[in-house]
Order: structure tokens, then C-alpha cells, then sequence
């Protein structure tokens, strides 16, 4: 699709959107958008902020899987859970960290990573991550090579050039508000489990298009709050969006069987290397037997020095079993896709909504613990600090301050290198 359109849509979207917005109270414009603002819901909040322990467990588990190892010696140093507990909830980190980790990078080694994310949580497993791109593309441009960026923007039926990440339209706008609201609510039931008032739920749009959910929490409230209080509401968003990664992993595993609908298994099998410079042939009998699939051949009695006639789609061919009772091929069940019904599109458009909607939720779970001032993390670090600094003598907040500003501008820095490979071919 071309880009120029695209983005000529979206203004021309945001034109009545903006306009439409003004008249309503609920309604706030801040140039091109509009947060769209609701008191519905609330009181669903409070229904689910009733299970106050799994809430807060999962919150606990939040804490740690951001700071790790400094997440579960805060938890030892405030006393608020037994040694046993602290100790069961960085091991369930520790497992569940490998998992994610291996499902994000399909990658089993990476050793330093992994040290990583065990030592400082998913705050410096992703900021590690960001330095070794970093270094790589650097280094390319110092060799004169062409890197690859170390990020991927994710904009739903906008294919980026570089980007090795395509999101369809329908199904990447469906997962994106899904995620959001899953993160969002979150958010807002752990301030209810923590006695903060909730002032409104809402919509962030750039015109009609929405493009992020919110929970508005009593500011003053939530700064008044004991820290571990605080920073249970801000790893809520992360923990709930893994939570729901999960249940999506689930769910396509379930669904796997509505593909099946599609296809349509052809009964015969395919032999490979009967001739090296011909095509692979279609078996249909062997031995006189009528062949179905590749259990049909293996299934057969394999009597050393037998001589077979294999019929195929290419005809006849003699072959004669070797000292292991094998034929000497290779073989493989050929499929092909039918005609896709309507059944069949609803089905694979759901299968598409599943896929993104755990790949979305994995990816923004990681990333919102990045300590990067836009990101839940970066509220997580500075409440940590504070608690670090009290202990170590230094209880003025604003160190802490000062330390997650400059942890912010270090990862801007990063993230700017790690994005100019799509504008910078080489240097």
C-alpha cells in the first residue's frame, strides 16, 4: 500500500475526530489527539480488585521479574514475604524468564543474556539486548557494511522497508486493543487492590484510530503511597499482558486443528531421489499394495534382497531392497490447500488474531520494563533506587530522579542507533 496514502487518511481521519471531540466533556484535544475519557467500568474494577491475593501475587511476581535479583532481595529487606516464598517466586521468574526469552529469540545459547535477565530482571536483559546491537551496528558502519536495525516498529498494515516485522491490519489493530486494554485494566485493578482511587478509564485516539488505552489513578494518591505499593500498580501492566500471552499460547495450540478444514491430503506419497535429474515421483502401489501415506511404506515387510515394482505417477520402477531391508529413498505425505471457503477465511482471520495477540503481548510485556521514562520500568526503577539509596545512607529522592533521567537520555541514545540502519545505509 502507499505510504503517502496512508498517511493522508490518517489526517483526514483526525480532522472530524478532533472536531466531534470538542463537544464533549469526556473528551480532551491535545492536537491530533483526543483522550476520550469514561467513569464506566469502574465498578468492575473493584469486582475483580475482590481477589486481592492473586492480584497481588502476580504484582509481587512483576517486581522481580523487572528487577530480578533486586527485586527479590527488596522483597527480603522489607520483610513483607517469608525467605521460602521470595525464594519460590525468583525461581517461577527464572523459568518463566527462559521460556519468554526463548520463545522472543528462538535461541537457547546467550549465555550473557541470560545472566542478565537472572541479575537485573528484564529491565537490563533489554537494555543489555539494546547495547549489543548498539555495538554491532557501529562497528558495521566502521567496516563499511550495511547493519540491520536492532528495533522493529510495529504499525499495524504498514509494511516498514528493514523491518523484518509485518503486522496485517485487521488482526494487528484487534490484538493492539486487546493488549491495551488487558494492560490498562490491570493497571487499574491493582490501584483499586491498593486503596488508590481510580478517577476514569478512556481511549487515547489520533483521530478514529485508537491507539492506546488508559487508567487515570489519583496522582497524589499514588505518590503518597509506600513504594512497594506504587510499584505493584506499575508491574501490573507488564504482568498482565504475559499472563495473557500465555492463555493466547494456549489458545493456538487448541486451534491448530481449524487449519485442517483447508487442506486436503492427497493419497499417494512423494519419493525423492529416485532420479537426480527428473522429479520427484508420485508412488501410488507398492508391491501391487495401494499407498496412502508414508506410514503405508515404512509399514511394509522389509526383506532383504526383495525386488520391488513401485508404481507411480511416472510410471513403473524396479527397485531391490539393500542388506537392510530398506528401498534406498526418501518419501513424504503430499498435501495441498483447497479452495479457501468462507469457513475456512473467518477461521484463519482468527487464527491471525490469536497468533498476534500473543506475539503483541509478549513483545509490549518485555519492552514496558525497559527503564525508559515512557515505560512502566522506568516508575519501577526510580522506586527502587530510593529504596536501594535509603539503604546505602543516601535518602534524598532526588538521586533517584537523577539517576532514572540519565538511565532514560542513555537508552534514547541507544534506541536512536539502534533505529538509524532503516535511514543510514552505511556511513
Amino acid at each position: 500500500m502507499n505510504h503517502e496514502l496512508i498517511i493522508l487518511g490518517i489526517i483526514l481521519a483526525t480532522i472530524p475526530a478532533w472536531i466531534f471531540g470538542r463537544h464533549f466533556k469526556s473528551a480532551q484535544n491535545h492536537g491530533p489527539l483526543v483522550l476520550w475519557k469514561t467513569k464506566k467500568g469502574l465498578k468492575y474494577l473493584d469486582k475483580l480488585a475482590a481477589h486481592e491475593n492473586f492480584f497481588t501475587v502476580l504484582a509481587d511476581l512483576g517486581i522481580i521479574f523487572c528487577l530480578g535479583v533486586f527485586g527479590a532481595y527488596y522483597f527480603y529487606k522489607k520483610k513483607t514475604h517469608s525467605l521460602r516464598r521470595i525464594i519460590a517466586y525468583y525461581v517461577f521468574f527464572l523459568a518463566a524468564g527462559y521460556g519468554i526469552y526463548y520463545i522472543a529469540t528462538l535461541n537457547t545459547t546467550g549465555l550473557d543474556l541470560l545472566a542478565a535477565l537472572a541479575v537485573g530482571g528484564f529491565a537490563l536483559f533489554i537494555t543489555y539486548s539494546l547495547v549489543l546491537n548498539t555495538g554491532l551496528i557501529i562497528m558495521s558502519y566502521l567496516l563499511g557494511m550495511a547493519p540491520s536495525p536492532g528495533i522493529a516498529p510495529v504499525i499495524p498494515g504498514v509494511e516498514i522497508p528493514g523491518s523484518p516485522l509485518f503486522v496485517p491490519l485487521v488482526p494487528g489493530v484487534i490484538a493492539l486493543i486487546i493488549l491495551m486494554v488487558v494492560h490498562e485494566f490491570s493497571h487499574g485493578i491493582l490501584a483499586r487492590v491498593e486503596k488508590i482511587h481510580v478517577k476514569s478509564l478512556g481511549i487515547l485516539s489520533l483521530g478514529i484510530f485508537p491507539i492506546g488505552a488508559f487508567t487515570e489513578p489519583d496522582e497524589a494518591q499514588l505518590k503518597r503511597v509506600d513504594e512497594q505499593r506504587r510499584m505493584r500498580v506499575y508491574a501490573a501492566g507488564s504482568m498482565a499482558n504475559f499472563a495473557a500471552m500465555a492463555f493466547f499460547l494456549l489458545l493456538l495450540f487448541g486451534a491448530q486443528s481449524l487449519i485442517s478444514d483447508g487442506m486436503q491430503q492427497e493419497y499417494l506419497s512423494t519419493l525423492d531421489y529416485i532420479n537426480v535429474t527428473g522429479t520427484a515421483a508420485g508412488l501410488e502401489r507398492l508391491a501391487g499394495l495401494q499407498i496412502y501415506n508414508t506410514q503405508d511404506v515404512f509399514s511394509q515387510e522389509r526383506v532383504p534382497g526383495k525386488q520391488l515394482t513401485l508404481q507411480t505417477n511416472q510410471g513403473d520402477i524396479q527397485v531391490t531392497r539393500n542388506d537392510q531391508g530398506m528401498i534406498g529413498i526418501s518419501s513424504y505425505t503430499a498435501h495441498q490447500f483447497m479452495q479457501p471457503s468462507l469457513g475456512f477465511q473467518v477461521k484463519q482471520g482468527l487464527l491471525e488474531v490469536l497468533l498476534w495477540s500473543f506475539m503483541l503481548n509478549l513483545l509490549v510485556g518485555i519492552v514496558n520494563f525497559l527503564p525508559f521514562f515512557v515505560f512502566d520500568g522506568a516508575k519501577i526503577f526510580e522506586d527502587a533506587v530510593k529504596f536501594y539509596g535509603r539503604t546505602l545512607g543516601t535518602p534524598d529522592g532526588i538521586f533517584a530522579h537523577s539517576a532514572t533521567v540519565s538511565m532514560s537520555i542513555f537508552i534514547f541514545i541507544l534506541l536512536i542507533i539502534n533505529v538509524m540502519p532503516y535511514f543510514v545505509a552505511r556511513i
